[in-house]
């Protein structure tokens, strides 16, 4: 855990995630002033949280800007070609291509929505979680969509950097970050952002082979197939 981030237990020392009430190793106890202590470091940390769509990362970092105001931003990543958030509606779909499953309040394009066949970047489902929804809808959460090329752009980048080659689903939220990141250097600005790497993308070489061969192409999932998509979604 960096310096300055853990809140020491007050037992056994050991160095517990600010949002513990009770320490880890020995059950403890936390003191309010230890945690109000890194509460406070944190907030001034976390400028802004980038997270790929779906991931509960930034949860326990909500809690502080709902309930203590703090100022901490949160980004959802998701690709051009399946832009849930950015372009789909906030209704009640079904989960499933097939209809059967609950309705479920979410953004969505539709249960009907299949991916296009160019589109090599991962995250194709035609909804998105229902509590990013609802923070997505209440203003709590932004979204930003990106198309693929500019998306391994950033993979490569990260893999040349920290020698680990990113999950196509987690590289939007890389490229996301180095957005904000260069963002903030323009602006003079400093900023520390924290962004969710949920995968190796191992498995994913073979769309990496079609980035470096130039054979993926940018697609913008149209807002009139939304549309037409909404018909078919059930009206609550």
């Amino acid at each position: 855990m960096p310096e300055g981030v853990g809140a020491a237990c007050p037992k056994c020392g050991f160095q517990n995630v600010a949002s513990r009430d009770e320490c880890a190793r020995c059950g403890a106890a936390m003191s309010r002033q230890a945690k109000d202590k890194v509460r406070r470091v944190l907030l001034l940390m976390l400028v802004a949280m980038i997270i790929p769509t779906g991931v509960i990362l930034a949860f326990p970092f909500v809690r502080r800007r709902l309930v203590e105001g703090a100022k901490t931003r949160f980004i959802a990543a998701e690709p051009e070609a399946c832009p849930s958030l950015t372009k789909g509606e906030y209704r009640y779909d079904f989960g499933d291509t097939a209809a059967l499953t609950p309705l479920t309040k979410m953004y969505t394009l539709g249960h009907t929505f299949m991916p296009p066949g160019i589109h090599a970047g991962g995250l194709r489902y035609h909804g998105m979680a229902p509590l990013i929804s609802q923070l997505y809808d209440t203003g709590v959460m932004e979204a930003r969509a990106y198309p693929q090329t500019k998306v391994f752009d950033a993979a490569v980048q990260f893999a040349r950097t920290e020698g680990i080659i990113p999950a196509p689903e987690s590289a939007h939220a890389i490229r996301c970050a180095i957005d904000e990141a260069l963002a903030a250097k323009a602006a003079g600005e400093r900023k520390v952002i924290l962004l969710n790497l949920s995968g190796h993308g191992h498995f994913d070489l073979g769309a990496y082979d079609k980035y470096f061969a130039g054979e993926l192409e940018d697609f913008a999932y149209p807002e009139a197939a939304v549309r037409e998509a909404m018909k078919a979604v059930p009206v609550v």
